[in-house]
């Protein structure tokens, strides 16, 4: 139930950004949710390498549930970083065509 809210309000986000900036909702919408799963199996092949190789051994024992849980603020700063690195970009963006276009009217 917690990964269907995270997914309402990461696509939630993404759309409304893509809206401000008039790029394609749609596509931003799905990229926002991947970025939020991709930072969760990034974080869990990364544990799940380092308990191979021994560095983490008394994480064997931990409910599978447990590292789901200690993955997720994982998936969660990769989203937001996501999201922040977009609308900088895009802020940008619109910053320097908004400036050209006062600098060409005059």
């Amino acid at each position: 139930m917690l990964a269907l809210i995270l997914i309402y309000f990461t696509g939630k986000s993404y759309v409304n950004l893509a809206k401000e900036y008039g790029k394609n909702k749609w596509l931003y919408g799905f990229l926002g949710v991947f970025s939020y799963y991709g930072g969760i199996l990034i974080f869990g092949v990364a544990i799940g390498v380092l308990m191979e190789l021994g560095y983490l051994e008394f994480l064997r024992d931990v409910n599978e549930t447990l590292l789901e849980i200690i993955c997720i603020p994982f998936g969660v700063l990769i989203c937001w970083g996501f999201y922040v690195y977009l609308k900088t970009k895009w802020w940008n963006t619109s910053a320097n065509n908004r400036s050209n276009s006062v600098i060409l009217d005059d």
